[in-house]
């Protein structure tokens, strides 16, 4: 326990964050009567969400085997929002069971840093056992579009989600970064992102990008975000690591476009559904999938660009 708060107290990136959700939180109450009661109480949870939300990450993050526990914890709270917005049949719970038993093997081989075969356990295997036991099962009738359905579920919440797991077990002295620095770089990054993009789209926004997907992401937005991530991505890096500053340019752009698309990707499959959010786990962001929507592309991007790097 002395470790834990020893970490978070001689952080400076939680006393930033800390300051400002303070900061935040002052702000809003000062300001109570300006907002409608809706928008002030939806302002408050989100607030709230995100104390408890770097809180709890930080506390993760202080420990190797606990960010490991908490982040299994994670993917299978995404992966169990997923089953429970799809349409399932009643022959599919026995998979859906074994599916979620990837999610401590995935978290297995990260921990004992087997990455090859922790790159190909969901694509090959878990494919195979997806498609194998549908077939054994012997209900054709929607096969395809349950295996596809499934199979899409797992890749973004166990398979994509993973990767950001592994960055803990990375540790580049010739850069003066570990694992857990990455972490928190690249999840400031694909936060901000998504905050610049608003801030960019609401300020100057007025072409839309895809509007029958996300009506609100503008070509202001994107841009706004993209150049204002790589300006982030740099400043941070130059503070925190060694990496050159071709490669902090290299990490804002990916971050900010495939962060993007991560989320225009679940905004499509919520179009898809009918849905505005995917739940209603974390008070004013919804849930998981949607707090985690830009970080499933960017982890994935991320994680191989440091590897192909470094490794």
């Amino acid at each position: 326990m002395k470790l834990v708060m020893q970490y978070i107290l001689e952080n400076p990136i939680f006393i930033a964050l800390f300051s400002l959700i303070f900061l935040a939180k002052l702000f809003v109450t000062v300001r109570k009567h300006s907002f409608s009661p809706e928008t002030y109480q939806n302002l408050k949870d989100r607030i709230h969400s995100w104390f408890y939300i770097v809180l709890s990450l930080f506390i993760a993050l202080s420990q190797r085997n606990v960010f490991f526990i908490y982040f299994g914890f994670v993917m299978f709270l995404g992966l169990k929002e997923y089953f429970s917005l799809i349409e399932l049949r009643k022959s599919d719970r026995y998979l859906i069971f074994f599916l979620y038993l990837t999610i401590p093997f995935e978290m297995y081989l990260i921990d004992i840093q087997w990455y090859d075969l922790f790159i190909i356990f969901v694509p090959v295997y878990v494919f195979f056992l997806v498609a194998i036991v549908l077939t054994l099962q012997q209900k054709v009738e929607g096969i395809l579009k349950t295996s596809a359905t499934i199979f899409w579920g797992v890749m973004i919440c166990v398979y994509g989600l993973g990767h950001i797991s592994y960055l803990y077990n990375f540790s580049i002295p010739q850069v003066d970064a570990v694992g857990r620095e990455l972490i928190l770089y690249v999840l400031l990054l694909t936060e901000g992102n998504d905050i610049f993009q608003y801030i960019w789209g609401k300020s100057l926004g007025k072409r839309k990008i895809i509007p029958l997907v996300s009506p609100n992401k503008t070509w202001a937005g994107f841009l706004g975000g993209v150049f204002s991530t790589i300006f982030l991505a740099i400043m941070l890096g130059i503070h925190f690591f060694d990496f050159p500053i071709h490669y902090l340019f290299l990490f804002g752009l990916e971050i900010s476009i495939f962060g993007f698309l991560g989320d225009v990707s679940i905004s499509a499959v919520k179009r898809d559904l009918g849905i505005k959010d995917t739940s209603h786990l974390i008070p004013g962001h919804g849930g998981i999938l949607d707090r985690l929507d830009s970080l499933i592309f960017v982890s994935l991007l991320f994680f191989h660009t440091i590897y192909y790097l470094y490794y």
